[in-house]
């Protein structure tokens, strides 16, 4: 029994997307009380092509912020996207998490099941 639990977790095959670094720093922007953090994300997923960034706080609240290059990018497979989280200087003690989740835009009626991905990086 045990050998078959084993062989049926094993068989299968999960691809996500990464989020790195795994602990981004929130330093000084360019302005003025307004922090930053320097992320890159790669879409290992041959089915979705799009992802949300967003911030939470302890409690997985909302956090204003402004994401660059856009809050839904476009990242084809096999290729990644920078982004810049912009954080203000009143919201930075409260940012805990940066956190990516996959997007589905449009599902194709042959497709059945569509699996979403969330990663998130924690402020240090």
């Amino acid at each position: 029994m045990r050998l078959l639990f084993l062989l049926v977790l094993l068989s299968g095959y999960a691809s996500s997307h990464s989020l790195t670094p795994t602990y981004p720093s929130l330093d000084l922007s360019y302005v003025p009380g307004v922090y930053k953090a320097d992320l890159e994300l790669f879409n290992a997923r041959k089915d979705i092509s799009y992802y949300e960034v967003n911030v939470f706080d302890a409690d997985w609240n909302a956090i204003t912020a402004s994401i660059m290059p856009e809050k839904i990018m476009n990242v084809p497979y096999s290729t990644s996207k920078k982004i810049t989280v912009y954080i203000p200087a009143a919201l930075k003690g409260k940012a805990v998490y940066i956190c990516t989740k996959s997007k589905t835009l449009y599902t194709p009626v042959t497709q059945v099941t569509v699996i979403l991905s969330k990663i998130c990086s924690k402020i240090k």
